[in-house]
C-alpha cells in the first residue's frame, strides 16, 4: 500500500473510530465530535505501537486542510452578524491608536 494511501487510511479510521465515541453516552452526557480527539489519541498511539510510518507531505496538508476547515465553519457560524456588530467600536478602537 502507497504512503497517501496509508495515510488517508489512518485518518478515515480515526475520523469513523472518533464518530463512534462520540456518540457513546453514560447518563444522557456523550463526547459529541470531541469523540474525534479521543480517537485520534487511540489510533495514534497504535499506529505508534505498530511502527507505521506516514506519509510527512500527506500529514500537512491533512493539517492545514483541518485548519481551513475550522476557520470556513466558524466563519460560517458566525455569519453576516459580526461585522455590522464591531463595525462602529472597531473604527473607534482604531482611531484611538493613532
Amino acid at each position: 500500500m502507497s504512503d497517501i494511501a496509508l495515510t488517508v487510511s489512518v485518518l478515515a479510521l480515526v475520523a469513523v473510530v472518533g464518530l463512534w465515541i462520540g456518540n457513546i453516552k453514560v447518563r444522557g452526557v456523550g463526547f459529541g465530535i470531541g469523540g474525534v480527539l479521543f480517537g485520534g489519541i487511540i489510533v495514534g498511539h497504535f499506529v505508534d505501537q505498530a511502527g507505521v510510518t506516514l506519509s510527512g507531505d500527506m500529514l500537512h496538508f491533512i493539517q492545514e486542510f483541518g485548519l481551513i476547515l475550522f476557520v470556513y465553519t466558524i466563519g460560517i457560524q458566525v455569519g453576516r452578524g459580526f461585522s455590522p456588530r464591531y463595525a462602529f467600536p472597531g473604527c473607534v478602537s482604531i482611531c484611538l491608536l493613532f
